[in-house]
């Protein structure tokens, strides 16, 4: 992103539509002296953090009723002199005055250029940067208290803890070389120990990786069987709305239908998918390859029964056919009868009767699948839940102390040690962003809308 920092840019900050109040910020050194151009009678000396009423002016006539106020650097979101504009939010009206804020000396802001701006300055770090995307996008409780957790500093705490050890560390090797015979070498087993302490920590960070994955894009639930067991039946009772096309004729369902549901306090994503058998046609195997597809991707999978007749051959090789784990059997219909035999059924974490059409078992199961994706996924969200890029730069901070571990062990001389230190200590940085290029920056802050 090209964009000088003594730019005064600005945005505005609310989301687009209409609504009771939008604002329309200004972050840096002119925002004053902007500010003064369109706002009528404002103060020759304003005082921070107090709230002014007034008019915004275009060509002399009043265009908004508004109340706004000053942030004084650095006591501000980005570190700058910030002023924020809260105006009727209309968008012609929020339009209107961010064009003469523009005509007056601002520059629009690009995408999450005001958190980029907090980074830089100090105000946050590259997690808790990324925090405030989770944030916004947070689409269960957990998943926000999770976002609030890191944006407050819990991984960049542990993370820089870590960093700062193995720093300590390094300092005492580099300083043993560097001058032997008044410091004198760290010992092996003093590398060692505290190594395998931090690739312990590190090991717990990553375990919270796939709980992470789930609070960002919610727990994939795939919904599998043979054609006409009620799939697209169970997806509607699960989402309480009629999003799949239901049929007697099977078959119906070609291709994969998405539905999300929070439940619990955590954001969950059914699919519907084709039904698994021996393809009629073209359209269907490729149904049926997309199903198959899920299945690998899912983070469980609910294997549909027909609880109304016998299980069949087909039935009974489902889950060992189409390779699949991380299951929970659901027995539909139950409305009609119970005639499946249950008791020959293997393969699943636990087993649920429901019957689609008359809800009778669905909280019960909602319950099962709640406690499956709780158990399986580290989601305790106190301390906050890793990404996919923290989890890569901790998985190369863990191989980097294999090897100083392996090093330690087979006596390798220390200068040889400290590169592998020194790899750690870089991968540990470029979580919070102590060192990190800008091409990750940009990727990052790409991410944001223009407000943020």
């Amino acid at each position: 992103m090209k964009s000088a920092l003594d730019d005064t840019i600005a945005a505005i900050v609310t989301p687009f539509g209409s609504g009771g109040v939008g604002v329309v910020r200004l972050s840096g050194n002119q925002g004053i002296g902007i500010s003064e151009q369109l706002i009528d009678n404002f103060p020759r000396h304003i005082i921070p953090s107090r709230v002014y009423h007034s008019w915004v002016l275009s060509d002399r006539k009043r265009l908004d009723e508004v109340i706004y106020y000053y942030m004084k650097a650095p006591n501000s979101y980005t570190g700058e002199d910030i002023i924020e504009i809260n105006c009727h939010g209309g968008r012609v009206v929020l339009r209107k005055v961010l064009e003469l804020v523009i005509a007056a000396g601002a520059r629009q802001a690009v995408r999450g250029e005001f958190t980029r701006r907090a980074f830089l300055n100090g105000k946050l770090d590259l997690a808790q940067a990324e925090a405030v995307i989770d944030l916004v996008a947070a689409r269960s409780d957990k998943g926000a208290l999770a976002a609030a957790a890191q944006l407050s500093g819990g991984i960049s705490q542990k993370v820089a803890a870590l960093r700062s050890s193995l720093l300590s560390l390094l300092a005492e090797i580099e300083a043993g070389l560097d001058f032997p015979e008044d410091i004198g070498e760290v010992g092996g087993e003093q590398i060692i120990d505290l190594c395998r302490s931090v690739v312990n920590e590190i090991a717990a960070l990553l375990a919270t990786a796939a709980g992470g994955r789930v609070m960002r894009e919610g727990a994939r639930v795939a919904i599998v069987g043979r054609p006409n067991v009620g799939k697209s039946s169970l997806l509607n009772a699960m989402i309480e709305a009629d999003r799949s096309i239901v049929s007697d004729q099977p078959g119906t369902t070609r291709d994969t239908v998405e539905e999300g549901f929070v439940f619990d306090e955590v954001h969950f994503l059914f699919v519907d998918t084709a039904g698994l058998r021996a393809p009629g046609d073209v359209v269907e195997e490729k149904g049926i390859a997309r199903t198959k597809a899920e299945i690998a991707r899912a983070d469980l999978v609910l294997a549909v029964f027909d609880a109304s007749a016998p299980l069949t051959a087909e039935d009974g090789c489902l889950l060992s056919k189409y390779g699949v784990d991380k299951c929970l059997a659901v027995f539909n219909k139950i409305d009609l009868g119970l005639l499946a035999t249950v008791d020959k059924f293997e393969g699943a974490e636990a087993t649920a009767f429901v019957s689609a059409l008359t809800g009778e078992g669905i909280d019960n199961l909602k319950k099962l699948i709640a406690n499956y994706i709780s158990r399986d996924k580290i989601m305790a969200v106190d301390g906050g839940l890793i990404n996919m890029r923290h989890e890569e730069c901790l998985l190369r901070a863990r191989e980097a102390l294999e090897g100083v571990l392996d090093g330690a062990r087979g006596k390798v001389p220390l200068d040889l040690i400290a590169i592998d230190l020194r790899l750690a200590v870089a991968a540990l940085g470029e979580v919070s962003g102590h060192q990190v290029s800008d091409e990750v920056i940009d990727q990052i802050f790409s991410g944001f809308c223009v407000g943020k």
